[in-house]
């Protein structure tokens, strides 16, 4: 198991919002992935934290987008340091936006699992703030509270990502680590 302080390390000085320690296994045994590592939209919609049903949004050449997909490929793209494509997936809002190398850098991370959360499930995950402090957090960086909480398992660790729809878009939201 790797310790807290190994993966903020890792991360880098910004991250999503906490970082547990060690991936463990998922409570709600709702794994959205595929056998082809692509995810699809999880079935439960997240209850308590502002987020309306896991919207689908139009993106491009026909191409369907939802939360899982776009923090997915947000993260994936960190990982490979394709920073135009990371930052093609996050919010303008976003802490440090945009991002490069001398943001974040975790080439040995690897995404396991991405799948639509609750808050309640979040904090018992990833995240260490109040409902509250978490939503006015969003709202200050996006200009809404509307969101969709994605957690994002790697292989060293769980990261929460909000989405938010913004211009018809859903858009990755990055935010400072505390």
């Amino acid at each position: 198991m790797e310790s807290r302080r190994d993966m903020l390390k890792g991360i880098g000085t910004v991250g999503t919002v906490a970082v547990a320690g060690c991936s463990g296994g998922s409570e709600d045994n709702n794994d959205s992935s595929n056998e082809e590592g692509d995810t699809s939209p999880s079935p439960e919609t997240p209850s308590e934290n502002n987020a309306s049903p896991t919207p689908e949004t139009s993106i491009g050449n026909n191409s369907t987008s939802t939360p899982e997909t776009v923090v997915k490929q947000f993260w994936e793209a960190l990982i490979n340091e394709d920073y135009e494509a990371a930052n093609n997936q996050l919010h303008p809002g976003s802490f440090g936006y945009p991002l490069d190398e001398s943001d974040i850098s975790i080439p040995d991370f690897e995404v396991s699992n991405v799948k639509t959360v609750s808050f309640d499930v979040a904090s018992e995950r990833a995240v260490s703030r109040s409902k509250e402090d978490y939503d006015a957090t969003v709202k200050g960086r996006t200009g809404t509270a509307d969101y969709t909480l994605v957690l994002v398992e790697f292989s060293k660790g769980n990261i929460v990502t909000p989405v938010v729809e913004d211009d018809g878009k859903l858009q990755a939201v990055y935010l400072q680590a505390v």
